[in-house]
């Protein structure tokens, strides 16, 4: 029985595994109704050849029907169940209805199994299945045990029975599934890998666990003999695994005949469990070679966008923001890169209607070329520039590459060119007649004269000029000197024109012409500021005369041997050839000892030297240099090298006086420098057209205000210089006509407006062929005030001088007067006339005081001073200034510092106190207030009186102090003058501040021990 179980147990599970095949081989191509069918036959054979073991009520059906349901669903279990039903009807079986239900319940419950193993595979709802299964099975047993007449007995033993049943066809079935499962899965995975190795076009290599290649697909020629094993998966051998890469790895492969691949290698190992790994090998050489070159195309934008010598910048087109800009972009228009990035040329200040233009022209044409175009500096300031735009892709992002050319000197320059072109125009207009008388002078001479600018090319010509070259005068004018004569390149004439030249002196020299054969002249060349004046003679017939007599050698050698210059010859080895006396005196060697020797075997080698002699010999050209000759003990030399057929030919001279003279005026431009820079009083060099200022020293600087930037580049009308407008251009007028000024004074104003008196001196000088001046600048502002100062003390002098001569004889006869008038005054026969006696009394007292006040001013001995305390003399004083200020109803206040002690006189600061005192008193109203202050203030103790009144007005203050000057009905003149003369025999200074709200007069006396070592009195 266990024999035909197995059988049984055998054939239905490959019939089984035929369907699970014709299902996983259809892949639901054709309906559930083929599989239906299949599964009721494979009912009808467990039936037709009874697999089943009664004993054990385990029938195959059951496990087929779940199958069934399983794998094709509700349709094809219910096809298969209406077959295992008809078969078992026609068949006459028994318990048709009963084997229906089980039939039906199976199918059921693979139905549903399938449906949700499908949906979700987990160990949870496998178990949940197994479970539902049992319970099924045990309610069919108690419902077919409830409608069957079995006895107790018989229903025991079907409990017993049916139990391994209860168990093995639900944990049957869910292992079948899942190995159905795993299966379909296999075959899924690698149908998905089939196509993918034969679709893909990466190379896709198959290993089996030894490492053999089991599939090799797109692999190329050159890889397939490439040991893949040992040097891409060396793991294998060392320790028998194969890598597991998630991410590709980079690797470079080179094989035997030379080739070079750059790979990205992966590897995993075979799904569904196969022993086998996959090894994805994808070629990226030609990748890499193409980022290479996108990377260099890259970096060559970057640094010619970035290092290129015009304004560049990038816009992206979908906002008309900037993305990036280059260096000169920022430079010529100051911006930062942060300021300009993310912006639009509106905002960084581009004129929206030429934006708008330049915007419309590109999205028109793609590009535009050669635009004139307006740019702003971020502070406003504009130029013009010539702008090119073309559309570019940079990221993805559709962009408009723009690149600027600033013209904006060059347009300035056009301006003032033109201007220039004009003036030039009409000066030429006005020498063309004066020229021409001379043109036609030096045009029919019977000389040779033509003149040449600084670029070698003809601007006259006569005509002997004309029968030298061959040429009209109009052919020649323009022409450069060796593009006519091309031969005289390199020969005698350009080394002497190059010299005048470089020597701003005449040359006289005689020269072989390069255009008529045995032609010589005897050519004089006159070098100036614009070019240099050619004069030459024919002195063929001279020259021809005085070869015959030099035909010998003897001769020759004797011409050269009374030469001054020295002079050698040597061969194209360098080897002494010939040597004149002058050069054996130079060396301090003998011919002997030098010709047939290198000049290197004798003397200690100098590069330079060779290295022209050398440049001669194989570029057969001429060359002058000059060298530090350390065989000749140092020496300056300058050295003319000659190429000849045999070798060269040399002349040099002892250029050591004019190399000292050199120095000795670098040094001297040195010491100017410092002289300018650092000496005490304010220089200064300027044009004289404009007054550009060139150069400042520090001195000016300090003394103005302005730092060097401020000033150098600006004229002094822009820097407001000048306090009267018209004096630079008698300045400028002086310095044209006498090159110099001196003892020049003029006013000038300092950075802060403060005007200054200065005294100049000017010297003409040419900088570069524009009229310059140096200036010398003393600032005698102080100077003018002490003058001032001291014409004051003068006057005081010399009115004190007159009131001691005059006083003591007036005084006299006054008394005699005064006296008389009180006695007669006094008899009563004049008692009718006591008040006229008493004016007139009054009136002599008035006399004797003015004459008291000038007596004051004509103090010629020393005043006596004493350390005391200003602060004590003006509180002993202060009551009877009060009782003034009480009397007018006006209000005095005293606030006194903390002072030292001083060298006063008591009587003279009482009288100047009481003097200032009443003069602000009277200047006031009723209700106003004087106030007195004492204090310290830089190094002086300063005494201030300070009134309410209307002031002084401002052409009055410098008149203060001059005796018999007042502003006063009553006033004498002589108080403010005695006040002078008091701080002046004190060594103290008054300042007068003014103003319509009130003056206030301050003393400022020394502190002793500060005090200068003067002697303090009237003279």
């Amino acid at each position: 029985m266990y024999y035909n179980f197995v059988i049984s147990g055998i054939m239905v599970l490959f019939l089984c595994g035929v369907a699970i095949l014709l299902d996983l081989l259809l892949k639901r191509k054709y309906s559930d109704y083929l599989l239906g069918v299949m599964f009721g036959l494979i009912t009808i054979f467990v039936m037709g050849s009874r697999m089943g073991m009664r004993s054990s009520s385990l029938d195959f059906r059951h496990i087929t029907m779940t199958m069934a349901g399983f794998i094709g669903g509700p349709v094809t279990a219910l096809i298969a169940a209406i077959i295992s039903a008809l078969y078992r009807y026609f068949s006459g079986g028994s318990g048709l209805i009963g084997s229906i239900t089980i039939i039906i319940v199976f199918g059921c419950f693979g139905t549903v199994l399938g449906k949700n193993l499908r949906s979700k595979q987990n160990g949870k709802k496998l178990i949940f299945w197994f479970l539902v299964g049992i319970v099924m099975s045990i309610m069919l047993l108690l419902i077919i045990g409830f409608f069957s007449p079995w006895t107790k007995h018989a229903q025991a033993i079907l409990r017993i029975v049916w139990g391994p049943y209860l168990i093995i066809t639900p944990l049957a079935t869910t292992i079948i599934f899942n190995f159905y499962y795993w299966v379909y899965g296999c075959v899924s995975k690698a149908s998905i890998l089939n196509a993918i190795i034969n679709s893909s076009p990466i190379n896709i290599m198959i290993f089996d666990a030894q490492g053999s290649i089991m599939i090799s697909k797109n692999i190329k020629t050159e890889l397939k003999a490439y040991p893949f094993i040992e040097n891409l998966f060396p793991s294998l051998y060392t320790d028998k695994t194969w890598p597991n890469t998630t991410e590709p790895q980079h690797r470079e492969i080179n094989t035997e005949d030379g080739k070079h691949f750059v790979t990205d290698l992966s590897s995993f190992k075979m799904p569904c469990g196969e022993n086998a790994f996959v090894a994805i090998i994808n070629d990226v050489t030609d990748r890499k070679s193409e980022q290479e070159k996108l990377r260099a195309a890259n970096e060559k934008f970057y640094k010619a966008f970035q290092l290129g010598p015009h304004m560049m910048a990038i816009i992206r087109k979908s906002d008309y923001r900037y993305v990036d800009v280059n260096r000169r972009f920022l430079e010529a228009r100051d911006f930062q890169y942060e300021d300009v990035i993310g912006k639009t040329p509106i905002e960084i200040g581009v004129p929206q209607s030429e934006f708008s233009g330049v915007f419309e022209a590109i999205q028109e044409q793609g590009s535009v070329k050669n635009v004139e175009s307006t740019i702003v500096s971020k502070y406003g300031s504009r130029g013009t520039a010539i702008l090119s735009a073309e559309t570019i892709q940079i990221d993805d992002q559709e962009c408009i590459l723009f690149a600027y050319n600033d013209v904006t000197e060059m347009k300035r320059m056009q301006t003032e060119r033109l201007e220039q072109l004009t003036k030039n125009l009409e000066l030429e207009a006005d020498l063309a007649k004066s020229n021409q008388f001379i043109a036609d002078i030096i045009n029919n001479m019977p000389d040779g004269f033509y003149a040449l600018d600084n670029q070698w090319r003809f601007t006259f010509v006569n005509k002997k000029v004309e029968e030298l070259f061959l040429k009209t005068q109009e052919e020649l004018i323009g022409e450069v000197l060796w593009v006519v004569d091309p031969q005289a390149r390199g020969t005698i004439l350009e080394l002497n024109f190059s010299k005048a030249r470089t020597d701003f002196l005449p040359i006289t020299f005689e020269y072989l012409s390069s255009l008529h054969i045995d032609s010589w002249h005897q050519i004089t060349a006159y070098p100036s500021e614009v070019g240099m004046s050619v004069y030459y003679r024919d002195v063929t017939e001279e020259k021809l005369a005085s070869e015959k007599l030099i035909k010998s050698q003897e001769e020759k050698v004797s011409i050269l041997e009374s030469m001054t210059d020295c002079f050698y010859a040597m061969d194209r080895d360098l080897q002494f050839t010939y040597i004149n006396h002058a050069a054996e005196i130079a060396f301090g060697k003998s011919r002997g000892q030098l010709l047939g020797k290198k000049m290197t075997e004798v003397f200690k080698a100098n590069d330079t030297a060779l290295y022209y002699y050398h440049e001669v010999i194989n570029e057969k050209r001429s060359v002058t240099f000059e060298i530090i000759s350390e065989a000749l003990g140092g020496k300056w030399l300058e050295i003319s090298v000659y190429h000849t057929k045999t070798g060269v030919t040399c002349y040099f001279r002892d250029i050591t006086s004019r190399k000292t003279a050199e120095e000795t005026l670098r040094q001297s431009e040195e010491k100017f420098s410092k002289a300018f820079h650092g000496g005490p009083i304010m220089m200064l060099m300027a044009t004289i057209e404009e007054g550009q200022f060139i150069d400042v020293n520090e001195a000016l600087c300090s003394s103005t205000g302005y730092t060097r930037e401020e000033i150098i580049g600006h004229t002094s009308k822009e820097l407001n210089f000048f306090v009267e407008a018209d004096k630079r251009q008698k300045l400028k007028k002086m310095l044209v006509e006498q090159s110099k000024t001196e003892n020049e004074e003029f006013d000038f104003r300092t950075k802060s407006g403060e005007i200054r008196y200065g005294l100049s001196w000017s010297q003409l000088f040419y900088l570069d062929g524009n009229p310059c001046h140096i200036t010398g600048l003393i600032d005698v502002t102080e100077q003018k005030r002490i003058q001032k100062e001291m014409a004051k003390l003068d006057r005081l002098n010399l009115i004190g001088q007159l009131a001691a001569g005059i006083a003591h004889e007036i005084r006299n006869p006054m008394t005699t007067v005064r006296g008389y008038l009180q006695l007669i005054g006094a008899k009563p026969d004049y008692s009718a006339l006591k008040d006229t006696f008493a004016l007139m009394i009054s009136e002599l007292d008035r006399a004797n005081f003015i004459i008291t006040e000038f007596l004051s001013l004509a103090q010629t001995k020393p005043t006596e001073l004493k350390s005391q305390n200003l602060n004590d003399i003006i509180n002993h004083l202060y009551p009877l200034l009060e009782a003034d200020t009480f009397t007018q109803n006006k209000q005095l206040y005293f606030i006194p510092g903390k002072i030292p002690n001083l060298d006063l006189n008591r009587n003279e600061i009482f009288q100047m106190i009481l003097n200032l005192t009443r003069n602000g008193l009277e200047a006031m109203e009723q209700g106003g207030s004087l106030t007195i202050k004492s204090y310290v203030e830089d190094s002086k103790v300063v005494l201030s009186i300070a009134d309410e009144g209307c002031g002084i007005p401002q052409e009055n203050l410098n008149k203060l102090g001059i005796p018999f000057f007042t502003t006063k009905d009553t006033g004498t003149g002589l108080g403010i003058a005695t006040c002078y003369r008091i701080s002046e025999s004190h060594c103290a200074k008054i300042n007068i501040d003014s103003s319509p709200s009130g003056t206030t007069i301050s003393i400022l006396f020394p502190i002793p021990d500060e005090k200068p070592e003067i002697v303090c009195s009237p003279d």
